[in-house]
């Protein structure tokens, strides 16, 4: 079955958008946009960790950063392609503009139900219930239990863009479907996926919990997606993000006196002999223009050289993401939902996200600091989770009061969540887990320390 842009690009929502101003030239998708940017959850990712947690200089990123650097990213690789399918007439000039506004949004949004301190945060979350894996046969069903042991932000955001974003309903941000579509990289249950060597990229993890299985399953049969496929517009989403974030650390890395430009360019000498990169491999023309860049330098001024090193990377790889998305072959097999691969893979440019991603691996996130605030972040995750499973055995009556500890700590979760838990759940064991994890992966990174510090006792 192949794929209608008709169907993937429209403007369909859970509930009927409010009646548009005939002054209002936005298109469904830019309207999404501006949703997301005035939402306190968005805001929050100016305190989430994108590599450093807990970074006090301004200039390194955070994940609000790093969320609108790959929506930027993912808006420029967008145009370029929606460029070409209008020329080759795989789309009508009705649907201009909508796809560079649907990547924009899923960019803005694609790690906003992370948890604090990063992919530590995750890990701190599924070892919490690797622990409590008996106390769960007790309670839940083996696909429940599967959502929590294999607990992911990606999963998370999902959640949170149906059902925690309260105003005035229960459809949260009630964004469209192509939008919310595009952010789910991996479009299975935690039953079907998390198969590390899957053949099918699409199983290598999971993409919603089975709390939103009917919701996704909606979303899925009214675009047309064929199951256990991609939107199309995913693997750009992902291709803007890799770009995003394997070149950006680098950036980051020299802002914290790590690397510099000389370790850089010998590490890059030394991946490009050691790999056997051919001298024609856009890779090679990025070393050399690197090469370039610092013997013609004149200030010497670090954070200025390893900038320009980001930019002809970002350049490359750009140009490369939507010349492998509108190649003929794989462009089919993307529509037919049989591509199983990444796109900066089947692009000219993948050694060069290669070498960035050893790169950072090897050089940046193994520094000390690094690992000892990721440790740091894992400890305060763990704990609150301690703290606060608590309240899911208690009785419905002991969490109304707040004379015992479960009733305390119950009070403790911000409001907003706790209706959103009184008035739209059944109030099962699963609930209340999601209530805990809802109102951890919300809190910032310095809210959590900082909750963690108190009850612990360590601060007043």
């Amino acid at each position: 079955m192949t794929m209608k842009w008709e169907k993937l690009l429209s403007d369909k929502r859970f509930r009927d958008r409010s009646k548009k101003d005939s002054n209002d030239a936005r298109n469904a998708f830019e309207d999404d946009i501006s949703r997301i940017i005035f939402s306190s959850a968005f805001r929050r990712l100016q305190d989430k960790t994108q590599v450093f947690p807990l970074e006090r200089d301004s200039l390194v990123r955070t994940r609000l950063t790093h969320s609108m650097e790959v929506s930027n990213i993912g808006r420029s690789i967008g145009l370029s392609v929606e460029g070409k399918l209008l020329k080759n007439k795989a789309i009508g000039e009705g649907l201009k503009g909508f796809i560079p506004s649907i990547v924009a949004a899923a960019g803005l949004i694609h790690d906003l139900g992370n948890p604090p301190f990063g992919h530590y945060g995750e890990d701190a979350f599924k070892n919490f219930y690797k622990g409590k894996n008996d106390t769960l046969k007790d309670w839940l069903n083996e696909e429940l239990i599967e959502d929590l042991l294999h607990f992911d932000g990606n999963v998370q955001t999902f959640r949170h863009l149906l059902k925690l974003q309260f105003l005035k309903d229960k459809f949260s941000y009630n964004l469209s479907y192509p939008t919310l579509a595009t952010i789910v990289k991996y479009p299975c249950s935690s039953k079907e996926g998390n198969k590390k060597d899957a053949s099918n990229i699409c199983q290598k993890k999971y993409g919603f919990f089975k709390s939103e299985k009917v919701k996704f399953e909606e979303i899925w049969t009214f675009l047309g997606i064929p199951a256990k496929a991609r939107h199309p517009l995913t693997f750009i989403l992902e291709a803007a993000d890799d770009i995003a974030y394997s070149a950006n650390d680098l950036e980051d890395g020299v802002r914290k006196n790590i690397i510099n430009s000389d370790t850089f360019i010998k590490k890059l000498d030394i991946f490009i002999k050691e790999e056997n990169i051919h001298s024609d491999d856009p890779l090679v023309e990025v070393y050399n223009r690197c090469k370039v860049i610092k013997e013609q330098d004149e200030a010497g001024i670090e954070n200025c050289i390893i900038e320009q090193f980001r930019i002809e990377a970002h350049s490359r790889m750009i140009k490369s993401a939507v010349e492998a998305f509108v190649d003929e072959s794989n462009y089919n097999k993307i529509m037919e939902g049989k591509f199983s691969s990444e796109l900066l893979e089947k692009s000219e440019a993948k050694n060069i996200r290669k070498f960035f991603s050893s790169f950072a691996r090897k050089d940046v996130f193994s520094s000390k600091d690094v690992l000892k605030l990721e440790l740091m972040g894992e400890e305060v995750i763990y704990g609150l989770l301690s703290k606060f499973f608590i309240i899911v055995n208690a009785e419905k009556e002991d969490l109304e009061k707040t004379k015992g500890k479960e009733g305390k700590i119950y009070h403790l979760i911000s409001e907003n969540y706790r209706f959103l838990h009184e008035n739209y759940t059944t109030d099962s064991k699963i609930d209340r887990i999601q209530l805990i994890n809802d109102y951890i992966c919300g809190m910032t990174d310095s809210y959590a320390l900082q909750t963690y510090r108190k009850l612990t006792g360590i601060e007043l």
